[in-house]
């Protein structure tokens, strides 16, 4: 079972596991991501060959995808080559 599928199959008690505590903050919840993400050794785009200068092909890719039309907020070229960048 890889990450993406034990995470949607575990969502709701996650959500629930981190949510449902009054005592929980957003910085708890990112450490708990990051640590999941370290356990379920989750590489970066880097291990997969992207480098900075794939950065802005990305960004224009992105863009134009489907998926980013239905994204409540339209995050600007800056937005999107930082997570890009953040996520070799």
């Amino acid at each position: 079972m890889n990450w993406v599928t034990l995470f949607v199959f575990y969502r709701p008690a996650v959500i629930d596991g981190i949510a449902g505590h009054v005592e929980q903050t957003a910085e708890d919840g990112l450490a708990w991501f990051r640590d999941l993400c370290r356990a379920l050794d989750v590489r970066g785009l880097s291990a997969f060959g992207m480098t900075r200068a794939d950065v802005p092909a990305l960004v224009e890719r992105a863009k134009a995808a489907s998926s980013m039309r239905a994204n409540p907020i339209a995050l600007t070229d800056g937005e999107l080559a930082e997570i890009a960048e953040r996520s070799l």
